[in-house]
């Protein structure tokens, strides 16, 4: 079983608690996870206002599927209702690399 290092739990507003942090370990970019649905867009807009304010900087990369939305070979609003024909039109696809994940993460507040 791997270890986890730097594990940090926090309660609140994502905006404030994501500036503290960031402020707490002399960060200057933030990297998540980009949302699709209405209620996280906001939170997303919120965090990003924040940060901009303390002139820290959002990055955002896709997770949400297996193949990155904009690699796809139609636009979302053509994807196939079948799966047969998804996995037709997909066929011989790249998945994207993965973003180098760091082993461990430093300055991080007791």
């Amino acid at each position: 079983m791997g270890r986890r290092s730097g594990l940090v739990i926090r309660i609140g507003k994502p905006d404030t608690v994501l500036m503290e942090l960031a402020k707490a370990i002399g960060a200057d970019t933030i990297y998540a996870h980009i949302e699709v649905s209405g209620f996280k867009v906001k939170e997303e807009e919120k965090i990003e206002a924040a940060m901009k304010e303390e002139n820290m900087e959002v990055k955002y990369f896709w997770g949400s599927t297996l193949y990155h939305a904009q690699d796809l070979p139609f636009k979302l609003e053509d994807m196939p209702t079948k799966y047969g024909d998804f996995r037709e039109k997909v066929k011989g696809l790249e998945v994207r690399k993965t973003i180098e994940a760091l082993d461990q993460m430093k300055g991080l507040p007791s």
